[in-house]
Formats: C-alpha cells, structure tokens, sequence
C-alpha cells in the first residue's frame, strides 16, 4: 500500500465510519457542559475525509454551523489505547478542536504493523476524554 492515501466520504466503508465515531465518543464522554456540546457537534457532524498514513490515520469532521461550539479554543487531547488484531502494540487516538468545534480525531501507532483501513478492534482501555482546561469549564 501507498501513503498517505485520501478516503472521501462517498468512499468511505460503514466500519471505517463506526470506528471513527466510537473512538471519537470515548474522547467527548467527559462531565463538562463543554463535553455535553461537543457530543451534540459529534452527533450532527460528517466524517468528511479519512487519510491513513500508514502510522495511524486522520479523520476530518465537518460540524453544521448552526450547532452551537465551546468558545473559540484550540484543544488537542484526550486519549485511549486502542488494541486491535492487525497490530502488535495497541495504538493511541486524540481529538482536537478548533474555534470550538469538532476538527479532527488522530490515531497514531507504536508498534512495527500499519494502521489498518478497517481495523478489528478488540478492546478499548486507558481512555481520557478530552481535557477541559479550568478557564472554559468555568464558563457557562
């Protein structure tokens, strides 16, 4: 296989969009208001364009203007390890934010194996949802 390779929408399998959006649950199930937000961007928003790099992937969502966003933050965080039967060490996902809204999730490899385009997931550990800095979670 060639990397990095682009996956449109229109090309995207329904296991690679499940995947995406499991992963991306787990990272907005945190207490905050802000997370309850960022579950409403991720239930309205697209997947709009997955890239694999061969190391992990990328997976761009494209949130409706009318859903209301956190602030105009950046953040970047979160995590879990994802342990999946095409890889030798579990992997690692993060979510980040831009002006608020939902901008991408990346997953990233450890081990000596690629990421896969659809990868069998078999667990699920270590997650820390998003972190909301104090500044924001004070805001209401």
């Amino acid at each position: 296989m060639r990397y990095p390779r682009e996956i449109p929408r229109e090309d995207m399998s329904e296991a690679q969009k499940r995947c995406v959006l499991r992963l991306a649950g787990h990272l907005v199930d945190g207490p905050s208001p802000q997370h309850a937000v960022l579950r409403t961007q991720l239930a309205a928003a697209t997947i709009s364009t997955i890239r694999l790099t061969g190391a992990g992937m990328y997976a761009d969502f494209r949130v409706p203007s009318d859903i209301p966003s956190i602030g105009s933050c950046d953040l970047q965080s979160g995590q879990v390890a994802i342990h999946a039967a095409e890889l030798d060490v579990p992997a690692g996902a993060l979510l980040w934010v831009r002006n608020g809204s939902l901008a991408f999730l990346e997953v990233y490899t450890h081990g000596n194996r690629v990421w896969p385009d659809e990868p069998h997931i078999t667990a699920l550990t270590d997650v820390v949802p998003l972190e909301i800095p104090e500044r924001l979670a004070n805001e209401r």
